[in-house]
């Protein structure tokens, strides 16, 4: 899901509409350890750069 919060703004600014980014803050952390595991986040970066050219090219299919 959280995908087509990426798309969605990369598809209008293409078509050139108005665009509104608004930053988003959040608090940092008051418990825990960070957690990070290199591995997964090197495979959804991956993954979205797959899905980015998936999108590429069905927007050049439509175009034509």
């Amino acid at each position: 899901m959280s995908a087509i919060y990426v798309v969605m703004p990369a598809y209008n600014e293409y078509y050139g509409e108005n665009i509104c980014f608004k930053e988003i803050s959040f608090e940092p952390r008051k418990a825990g350890n960070n957690s990070i595991n290199i591995r997964k986040i090197v495979k959804i970066g991956w993954k979205a750069l797959g899905n980015f050219k998936k999108f590429k090219q069905g927007m050049k299919k439509s175009e034509k």
